[in-house]
């Protein structure tokens, strides 16, 4: 497709013709047609999932962290492992604490002890109500 330099004149230098095929999109309007609620639903639920994925990743931080500072421990006798183990430990510990400063500004909430991903869902939107058996009906 990149023409620079070919000769105008060469046969091989025209782009092919486009046929209705080529100009085909699958629904190209969707996005635009948000009205109906069931498409809101769906962002919604992507939102919420990109939240919990990024709780688990702050949590997976915390968790290297700990066990980079438990390795640290054990190579006592070992001067060079235990400082890199500390190195790593601090670096976890770093980059933990900016996912959750990020986290935080952008509007992501925690959950309480005990209350459960469903529970603290429900807590973000209590006034949105869902009817399920009209989604699983409308899927099947």
């Amino acid at each position: 497709m990149i023409t620079l330099g070919c000769n105008p004149q060469d046969p091989k230098f025209g782009f092919p013709e486009l046929r209705d095929k080529d100009l085909y999109t699958k629904n190209v309007d969707e996005p635009h047609n948000l009205g109906d609620g069931g498409k809101v639903e769906g962002w919604q639920k992507e939102v919420e999932i990109l939240a919990q994925e990024f709780h688990c990743a702050i949590q997976g931080f915390k968790k290297m962290e700990t066990v980079r500072t438990a390795l640290a421990h054990d190579y006592r006798e070992d001067p060079g492992k235990k400082a890199y183990a500390l190195k790593k430990a601090d670096m976890y510990q770093e980059i933990g604490k900016d996912a959750q400063e990020k986290f935080a500004k952008v509007g992501g909430t925690w959950s309480r002890a005990g209350v459960g991903l469903a529970q603290h869902i429900k807590s973000e939107h209590p006034d949105q109500k869902i009817d399920w058996d009209a989604s699983i009906a409308k899927e099947n």
